[in-house]
């Protein structure tokens, strides 16, 4: 299974187990599993971002971290609204993306078995 096609199969494989997880595990409007409490502050700084306040947190600019994953949900919340279901769905595809995207860089440093079984395990 390689080319375009392995390809497009890896990509929904891996799009469908992100979903199915959260659907059936987290839930997909609950706001997640709570390791840590990092992601009140990125929902806050996207939502910030979608409602044109700017890259803030709680009033004042925000400086804690990069601002490319608040850009990406904020621009997620700008399109469908304050949704977890939305942002997740989002993720999911980016995270599916990401195993593709292993499996060509694995390809082209490596070797082809290698970039496949690399994107497999992601």
């Amino acid at each position: 299974m390689t080319g375009t096609r392995g390809l497009v199969l890896l990509f929904a494989f891996a799009l469908g187990v992100r979903v199915l997880f959260n659907v059936v595990v987290v839930g997909l409007e609950t706001p997640g599993l709570a390791f840590n409490e990092d992601w009140r502050e990125y929902d806050a700084v996207a939502w910030a971002l979608a409602s044109g306040e700017g890259l803030t947190w709680r009033g004042q600019p925000y400086t804690c971290h990069g601002p490319a994953f608040p850009a990406f949900l904020g621009a997620v919340y700008a399109l469908f609204g304050h949704s977890y279901a939305a942002a997740k769905i989002a993720l999911s595809v980016l995270g599916a993306l990401t195993c593709v995207l292993i499996v060509l860089i694995g390809q082209r440093v490596f070797a082809e078995r290698v970039g496949w079984i690399a994107g497999g395990i992601a």
